[in-house]
């Protein structure tokens, strides 16, 4: 079986006065998706500039993080 890793980033949004959780996942062409995690539905706004380096440097991290772990499940 082929195993395309997907990789997710969890963070916070401020939006209308208040927080909400969304993922950031980023598919294996690279492409990025967004899902709101409080309403089980696509997130339709726009990241802010900073808001989209906070996910990409969430998804690099979690990349490396899962990267590791690979590793390490191979190698038991």
């Amino acid at each position: 079986m082929n195993r395309t890793p997907v990789v997710v980033y969890p963070m916070d949004v401020e939006r209308d006065g208040g927080a909400r959780r969304i993922a950031v996942v980023q598919l294996p062409d690279g492409a990025l998706r967004y899902l709101d995690c409080d309403a089980c539905a696509p997130w339709n706004d726009e990241l802010s500039p900073a808001e989209l380096a906070q996910a990409r440097e969430g998804l690099e991290s979690e990349e490396r993080r899962q990267g590791r772990r690979e590793e390490t499940d191979h190698a038991g």
